[in-house]
């Protein structure tokens, strides 16, 4: 009898080990900076590589692997120039990331790990639909009639004073429709002693199809095939309201 327990032991920690993620290979989806990401890493003998998505910004990924962590640049894929730097650390199923520009903005994000299996004949991994063929049908997703409707974020950044002073808005426009399409979209503009700077209207970030599931919006664009949730949501005064992991309210209104 001991030993058999001692056997059910050995089996389950093993299960447990088997399963758990333990390379930093396969496709990771987040969201950073309120737009859905994409990370699809490749780890071998120690280095990492792979491909960065946030809406339709794209960036080559190169580092290397110690235990659990990872840490390299973000690189623009045209000019090589690296544009960012970046640590993971995963955990499980989970890639708790940490992305730095210029040194000094940081941004953190959790990504979680959708499909490991890579392509045949590619370096990344292949991502696979979670959802079946019926889901992705519009008359068959589950939509809330609250959010129907355009709703805008506004973030504004003002420094020095007097001749020296500079402001600068951004716009983040959600746009959820009863069809069960959405898109985001972003303006900009500011200015300060001889300069000024505009987006000229609206610019598309990206556009696909929005259901909610467990509560939690989730959305596939275009140029994917499958779902990948959002922040948390709910309604407080009529406002549109996302939290972050970190704890901050992010407010949107119509």
């Amino acid at each position: 009898m001991k030993n058999f327990l001692l056997l059910l032991v050995f089996f389950f920690i093993g299960h447990d080990l088997l399963f758990a993620q333990t390379t930093f290979t396969g496709t990771f989806n987040g969201v950073v900076n309120e737009v859905n990401a994409v990370l699809h890493l490749q780890e071998s003998n120690g280095q990492l590589s792979g491909e960065y998505k946030e809406g339709q910004d794209i960036l080559t990924l190169q580092g290397t692997v110690q235990n659990n962590a990872a840490a390299g640049e973000m690189l623009d894929p045209g000019s090589g120039q690296a544009l960012s730097t970046f640590q993971f650390l995963l955990n499980g199923n989970q890639l708790n990331a940490q992305f730095s520009v210029l040194g000094f903005i940081s941004t953190e994000a959790i990504f979680t790990l959708a499909n490991n299996k890579v392509a045949s004949g590619s370096s990344t991994p292949a991502i696979k639909s979670t959802t079946s063929e019926n889901s992705e049908n519009k008359k068959d997703l589950s939509l809330d009639p609250q959010l129907f409707g355009t709703w805008m974020h506004e973030s504004i950044v003002n420094s020095g004073s007097g001749s020296e002073y500079a402001g600068f808005t951004s716009v983040r426009y959600y746009t959820y429709n009863p069809d069960g399409t959405y898109k985001q979209e972003t303006a900009s503009a500011g200015g300060g002693d001889g300069w000024s700077a505009s987006s000229n209207g609206r610019t598309l970030v990206e556009q696909g199809t929005w259901t909610i599931k467990n509560g939690i919006i989730h959305v596939k664009t275009d140029d994917s095939n499958t779902f990948s949730p959002m922040l948390k949501h709910f309604f407080h005064e009529g406002n549109l309201v996302f939290k972050k992991a970190n704890g901050e309210y992010l407010i949107y209104h119509k």
